[in-house]
């Protein structure tokens, strides 16, 4: 399997039809073929409309590519799990911009200040991916 290492997150609607999954990125597309599913679809059709998380990377060979992480119900569980990723990072990179925008190189409690921040989200970063 291709190593991968996402870029971002995404969420996308899709619609499976007989088990052959479609994921959308135009939501008023994606909301119009529900909508004729419903009403025109063949009784020996099964499909179901849900959304998936996904993250997109690059391959070895230079391709962007996704990987489905997930399939929601519906678009508010899966920004909540997409949420729930991005909530230590976010953290993080705001205790990192807020070290960096208070720092005045000439006050020695500040460049104190700021190796200890760094400190701490690297100690914070490596806890999280171990």
């Amino acid at each position: 399997m291709t190593k991968m290492a996402f870029r971002y997150l995404e969420i996308r609607p899709c619609i499976s039809v007989d088990g052959n999954v479609t994921s959308y990125v135009d939501e008023a597309e994606f909301n119009e073929l529900v909508r004729l599913h419903r009403y025109k679809l063949h009784p020996e059709q099964s499909w179901k409309a849900f959304w998936t998380l996904y993250g997109r990377y690059i391959d070895e060979r230079g391709f962007f590519l996704a990987h489905a992480i997930g399939d929601f119900a519906d678009k508010d569980a899966a920004r909540a799990v997409l949420d729930a990723i991005n909530a230590p990072l976010l953290r993080w990179r705001d205790a990192l911009r807020n070290a960096d925008h208070n720092l005045d190189v000439e006050d020695p409690s500040d460049r104190m200040a700021f190796v200890i921040t760094v400190a701490i989200v690297q100690q914070q970063l490596t806890d999280f991916i171990e």
